[in-house]
């Protein structure tokens, strides 16, 4: 029993914010999974969701994009490191002025 298309691109429309919720919604099944990953429109869609697309600096790169879960998976990964740069510069910061 399989939900038709126009179910998923609904229920995956209320998840465009979260691009690791549709990944493992993904693992619910073979043909799930097969219709998430080559979705390329809704890749696009969250990668635009979720960042000012394309980014200036990544323009000239933006501009070749064919996969775009290859895009966020890239894109999330820089964040990340973001994160775990800023919360240890925000850690240090906070030693040297003494604040809790």
């Amino acid at each position: 029993s399989h939900l038709p298309t126009e179910v998923w691109n609904q229920i995956l429309g209320f998840l465009v914010d979260d691009g690791i919720s549709i990944v493992r919604l993904s693992a619910c099944s073979p043909s799930l999974h097969q219709y998430i990953t080559t979705n390329q429109f809704l890749w696009k869609k969250i990668c635009k969701n979720k960042w000012k697309f394309p980014l200036q600096q990544d323009q000239a790169l933006n501009q070749d994009i064919d996969n775009f879960q290859l895009e966020y998976q890239r894109r999330h990964a820089l964040d990340a490191r973001t994160r775990v740069q800023l919360t240890e510069m925000t850690g240090d910061l906070g030693n040297e002025l003494e604040y809790e």
